[in-house]
């Protein structure tokens, strides 16, 4: 009878060895489904969020502007930020059209060259014989160029620093360190120009008016919006 309990302690302890190993084995196999689940999950999580941060077509930044039309000498249409002020009469300017930052720096029709204010559009008829272009010799530095087509038609952007200029035709001048962007075109007989200027021309006893910083929008109004018509 001893014996025959020895043996069935030694069994019993084989049956709870055996049970142990096999809740082991079957732990162990849950655990790696249960982790073979998460990464399948997380994997496809992860596929989901790089599909949903793809980026947007970008906002056209010009997509609220005001559309301005000239429709006299070499028709052109153009935008402009709606906060901007514009000067436009074609009984005064004709095809003259100023701009400016705010409310005081846009020009007056029918003033003299002091009144042209921060930005001008205009088209005219091209004058092969005369360089529209700034010239150190009309007192401009650190003159740069560059050769740029907008809407199909080629021309080119001029940049310059005002430096030793004065009053000598009674229209007024830049003093020293006016910065000017200014851009060209000739489209068939047809000039057309447009210019951006830091501060206004004054007349040897003035102090200039600076004017907002504008420049990135008159660069996009140019090269985004501006758009010839047949002349």
């Amino acid at each position: 009878m001893k014996l025959q309990k020895g043996f069935t302690a030694v069994e019993t302890i084989l049956v709870l060895l055996i049970v142990a190993i096999l809740a082991g084995t079957g732990w162990y196999v849950y655990r790696a489904h249960n982790n073979t689940q998460n990464s399948y999950a997380n994997a496809d999580s992860s596929n989901t969020a790089t599909v949903s941060t793809k980026k947007a077509a970008p906002k056209d930044s010009t997509a609220d502007w005001v559309t301005y039309s000239n429709k006299l000498i070499g028709a052109y249409t153009l935008k402009y930020p709606k906060t901007w002020t514009i000067t436009a009469d074609p009984n005064v300017c004709g095809s003259l059209v100023m701009f400016g930052g705010d409310s005081k720096s846009s020009g007056k029709c029918g003033g003299d060259g002091s009144a042209l204010g921060q930005i001008t559009v205009s088209s005219q008829t091209n004058d092969p014989s005369s360089n529209p272009e700034v010239q150190a010799k009309d007192g401009w530095t650190d003159i740069t160029k560059k050769a740029i087509t907008i809407d199909g038609v080629q021309g080119y952007m001029q940049t310059a620093t005002a430096k030793g200029q004065t009053d000598t035709d009674g229209i007024g001048f830049y003093h020293d360190g006016t910065q000017l962007t200014a851009y060209y075109f000739i489209k068939g007989s047809i000039l057309y120009q447009a210019s951006y200027t830091t501060q206004s021309r004054v007349g040897a006893s003035d102090t200039p008016s600076k004017y907002p910083n504008v420049l990135n929008d008159f660069n996009t109004m140019i090269t985004k919006t501006l758009k010839f018509s047949a002349s």
